[in-house]
C-alpha cells in the first residue's frame, strides 16, 4: 500500500484542496467535504513506521492512569514530555514526566521521572539518577516545561504535579558550548512562531523550529538553544520566517542570547550572564554531565497543578 499524509481544510465548502504534507511528496487533489474515500490513493512513497523505542534505549514505563483501564479522560492524555539539548552536545535529549493518577499511589510505589541523554548513534541513555537526587525522586508529575531562567546559557527544568507544589530545578551548567537565538517577526508574527533555524559549527549541523505549546499544559520559553559542543561560534546562520523572508548570518559567537530581527538580522545580543559551573566540582566522578539543582521545591497553592 502506497500512503501519503494530507492536509484537509474540512470546514471549507464543498470541494476543498487535499495537500500531501510538506516532504511527503506528489500532488494536490480535491476531496468532496464529508467524503468517506480513503485519502491513501495520492502519489508518492511507501511509508512504513515501525517502534524502534525499546532498541533506543526508551524502555521505561510511563504511568498514566491504570495499567488496564483508565477512570478518567485525564487519565488518558498521558503526561509532560520535552526534547531539549540538556549538555549542549548538540544532540536533543528526552524529559519525561511520569505519574498521572488520580486515585494516586501507595507510598513507595510512586513513579519517577525519566531524562534520557542522546548518544548521537540513534540511542539513549537514561541518566536519570545521575543529574541530582532531588530530580531523580519519586513524584506524581503532570505537565513539564524549560527555560534559561538565570541567564547562564543552560536550560532549566519546571514541572508540575497533581495536587502539590510545582518543583523547579536549576542546572548547574555544562562545560559544553551553546548559543541561544531569539526572534522578532515583522512581516511574520511578532514571536517567529513557526521560524525554522538552520546553524553550522564546523560540519555540524542543526536546526530547531520556534513553536508555541510544549508538553501537557505547558510552555516552554520563545527561546532556541543550541549546543554546539566544544564549537565556539556557529559558522552560519539562517532564518527561514513563515513570510518566506530568509536570513542568513554568519560568524555568531557562542555564549550569547542573539535577538534576530526579520529582514535585519542581529538587532541585540545578550552575554550570558556567569559562567558555566563545572559538573565536575560537584560531582568528579560524572564529570560529563551537568546536575539539576532542586532551587523552588515549594510553591503557592494558587500555582498548584490538578
Amino acid at each position: 500500500m502506497r500512503a501519503v499524509a494530507v492536509l484537509c481544510v474540512l470546514a471549507a465548502p464543498a470541494l476543498v484542496p487535499c495537500l500531501p504534507a510538506q516532504g511527503m511528496g506528489g500532488g494536490a487533489k480535491a476531496v468532496a467535504r464529508g467524503s468517506t474515500r480513503a485519502r491513501l490513493d495520492l502519489p508518492g512513497p511507501k511509508i512504513e513506521f515501525r517502534d524502534i523505542a525499546a532498541a533506543a534505549g526508551l524502555s521505561a514505563s510511563n504511568v498514566y492512569g491504570g495499567v488496564t483501564t483508565k477512570k478518567y479522560i485525564l487519565e488518558m492524555t498521558g503526561n509532560g514530555a520535552a526534547i531539549f539539548d540538556f549538555d549542549h552536545d548538540g544532540n536533543p535529549d528526552i524529559f519525561l514526566v511520569n505519574g498521572s493518577r488520580f486515585s494516586g499511589f501507595a507510598p513507595g510505589t510512586e513513579p519517577t521521572n525519566h531524562l534520557f541523554r542522546n548518544l548521537g548513534n540513534g540511542k539513549f541513555e537514561e541518566v536519570t539518577t545521575k543529574v541530582g537526587a532531588a530530580f531523580a525522586a519519586p513524584k506524581v508529575a503532570r505537565g513539564a516545561a524549560y527555560a534559561d531562567i538565570n541567564n547562564d546559557g543552560v536550560l532549566d527544568v519546571l514541572l508540575t504535579t497533581n495536587g502539590g507544589p510545582v518543583h523547579l530545578y536549576r542546572s548547574l551548567g555544562s562545560t559544553n558550548q551553546s548559543l541561544r537565538v531569539k526572534l522578532l517577526g515583522t512581516k511574520s508574527n511578532r514571536d517567529g512562531i513557526g521560524a525554522v533555524v538552520r546553524i553550522t559549527s564546523g560540519s555540524d549541523k542543526h536546526w530547531l523550529m520556534m513553536k508555541s505549546g510544549s508538553s501537557y499544559l505547558s510552555q516552554s520559553e520563545l527561546v532556541l538553544t543550541f549546543g554546539l559542543g566544544s564549537k565556539t561560534k556557529a559558522d552560519t546562520v539562517e532564518v527561514q520566517w513563515p513570510s518566506g523572508q530568509v536570513d542568513k548570518l554568519s560568524n555568531i559567537n557562542s555564549g550569547e542570547t542573539v535577538t534576530i530581527e526579520e529582514g535585519k538580522g542581529v538587532t541585540g545580543a545578550r552575554p550570558y550572564g556567569k559562567k558555566y559551573i563545572p559538573f565536575s566540582k560537584c560531582h568528579p566522578e560524572q564529570s560529563e554531565r551537568p546536575a539539576f539543582l532542586a532551587s523552588a521545591k515549594k510553591a503557592d497553592p494558587s500555582l498548584r497543578s490538578g
